[in-house]
């Protein structure tokens, strides 16, 4: 597997490895929130929102993404969609799989965006061939149309992408 920007970044490895440690806990939602404050969560998804998600994704999600979905239906880091809401899922899967420049891509319609990088690059869970949900989050570059595993499940893919922006210059504390 290619190392990605967040293995890259070695700043960030000591939060993600943090948060990795306490994935699923409330220890790790305590960091989450206390790691920047540049942080946002949303009130939890309802059972409505996810079933809808559900149906659109062909009845099931991967466990992860529900698990975190129930804490928090979306998560920001200053500007940064890093976990879409339950709702936005399926807008932004729809408007990945209908771009203008269709037919320029291997097939997407095998993929859930779930949160974005900003850039136009998205991550997504791939369904495999039979039927089920991949366990990994797919880093998916719009301009190259690209496509690896940068993180294993949700927890990892949040605690990675949140660790990766906390620790990168680029953007300045608000």
């Amino acid at each position: 597997m290619p190392k990605t920007a967040f293995d890259l970044c070695e700043k960030s490895q000591p939060i993600r490895h943090k948060l990795w440690l306490n994935r699923g806990t409330d220890e790790y939602w305590r960091l989450l929130r206390e790691c920047d404050s540049r942080v946002t969560f949303q009130p939890p998804a309802t059972d409505a929102q996810i079933a809808t998600l559900k149906e659109y994704a062909g009845g099931t999600i991967p466990s992860c993404l529900e698990e975190f979905l129930r804490h928090t239906n979306g998560l920001r880091f200053h500007y940064d969609e890093i976990l879409f809401s339950a709702e936005m899922i399926v807008d932004e899967t729809e408007s990945i799989r209908h771009m203008e420049d269709e037919g320029k891509h291997m097939p997407i319609d095998h993929l859930l965006f779930i949160g974005s990088s900003g850039d136009g690059d998205a991550f997504a869970f791939g369904k495999q061939l039979c039927g089920e949900w991949t366990f990994d989050v797919y880093w998916w570059d719009h301009e190259d149309d690209s496509r690896y595993s940068c993180a294993s499940g949700t927890y990892d893919y949040v605690g990675a992408h949140v660790a990766w922006w906390h620790s990168n210059a680029r953007i300045p504390d608000a």
